[in-house]
């Protein structure tokens, strides 16, 4: 069998869909109207996410499979150049359209697609002093992805967005998106109210994920509680992008999954499924044996164990998290290092991401029969829980 030749359906991992200008406002109530995210145009026309009527974000039209014209854009703005269009005039409607992306499938060659927001990738670390005002968002995109789901008819899977600041809240926007069809949850990267993710406050929110059978999926992205300090980038005009997040790349995303493993969030909740998006993938090697000898070495050093787990941490793993690749990673041989973990995401419609399917494929290589399946869609269908 050779990759072409996949028998189960075909998944995107890491699809994403546009917010258009209006989305944030007209799903937002009129109570905390004041904190909806606006689009406009600044003083030179480039078009904008806005908050509180002031600028936050530039907004960007991105070409699968060419990088060329992003960054030239963002520097055009910075050297005061009028914006030579407008973004949302020619954005193409299968990057915002629920029914237009689901139609387009065929065309880039999958069954179906798993959606991350777009904007939100940055505005949620722009946002990060405003917590009333991530909440609100966050809710109104969450609004917005049941319809998404409803329309998508069974190929389109949109992200939940939340944060652990408050668990009720928390606890809440899940409820909806669960009865609302939603099956995957997008979880900020960090610490949450200045605690790790399995502190006890938190274990009602996993029980709840368990129990709905939502997965937790994170994704690449300048979140509100990045682990990487401000002054690190102070000289950086790119929070979703910094220089220093490239070599670092997944530093952040170790922490997690080192914490809700060894520290027992997984053990405790067998059926809690987690998704890694966009977070390359040669640390993971490096990471599943480490992670292996973490708990004896500690306990060597300290005495005991702070949590004992009857299995090696590295089989939690195994069993309930799916990481997503970009064809540039040497898809295979990671494969034939870390075992069918890996799932393949297209990134459409970013500019790192393919234009197709076959443009994907191309770039990684023939992937080995035995992880074809899996890597293809098998290890998307399982987060999603499809059966």
């Amino acid at each position: 069998m050779t990759a072409a030749e996949t028998t189960a359906p075909i998944i995107d991992a890491d699809g994403h869909l546009v917010e258009m200008p209006d989305l944030f406002r007209d799903h937002t109530d009129a109570a905390h109207a004041h904190l909806a995210l606006g689009f406009g145009p600044d003083a030179l026309g480039w078009d904008c996410v806005t908050f509180g009527g002031e600028p936050i974000m530039q907004c960007q039209l991105t070409i699968p499979g060419d990088r060329s014209t992003q960054g030239a854009f963002m520097e055009q703005r910075r050297a005061g150049q009028p914006a030579p269009f407008s973004v949302f005039d020619r954005m193409p409607e299968p990057y915002w359209n629920p029914a237009a992306r689901r139609d387009h499938l065929a065309e880039w060659g999958v069954d179906a697609t798993i959606l991350f927001p777009n904007w939100a990738l940055t505005w949620e670390y722009l946002l990060r002093h405003e917590p009333e005002a991530l909440q609100v968002n966050m809710a109104a995109w969450n609004r917005w992805v049941v319809t998404v789901q409803a329309e998508g008819r069974g190929r389109l899977f949109p992200v939940g967005h939340v944060n652990l600041e408050d668990v009720d809240w928390a606890v809440g926007q899940i409820r909806a998106l669960a009865a609302g069809g939603v099956r995957l949850v997008k979880i900020p990267h960090g610490l949450a109210a200045g605690r790790r993710l399995s502190h006890p406050d938190f274990e009602r929110f996993w029980s709840a994920m368990e129990e709905l059978d939502l997965a937790a999926v994170f994704h690449i992205g300048a979140t509100y509680n990045r682990m990487m300090d401000d002054a690190w980038t102070e000289n950086d005009p790119s929070p979703a992008a910094s220089l220093l997040s490239f070599p670092t790349m997944a530093a952040d995303m170790q922490l997690v999954l080192a914490d809700l493993i060894l520290n027992g969030v997984l053990h405790r909740h067998p059926g809690l499924r987690v998704g890694v998006m966009e977070l390359m993938v040669d640390w993971l090697p490096m990471f599943l044996g480490r992670i292996d000898r973490a708990p004896r070495a500690h306990e060597s050093f300290g005495g005991r164990r702070l949590y004992d787990c009857p299995e090696d941490p590295s089989e939690y793993f195994r069993r309930q998290v799916r990481v997503g690749t970009f064809a540039g990673e040497d898809p295979a041989g990671h494969l034939a290092q870390v075992g069918p973990v890996l799932m393949f995401g297209g990134d459409f419609p970013h500019s790192e991401g393919e234009p197709s399917l076959d443009a994907y494929r191309a770039k990684a290589g023939p992937i080995d029969a035995e992880h074809t399946d899996a890597f293809y869609g098998g290890n998307a269908s399982f987060l999603l829980n499809l059966g």
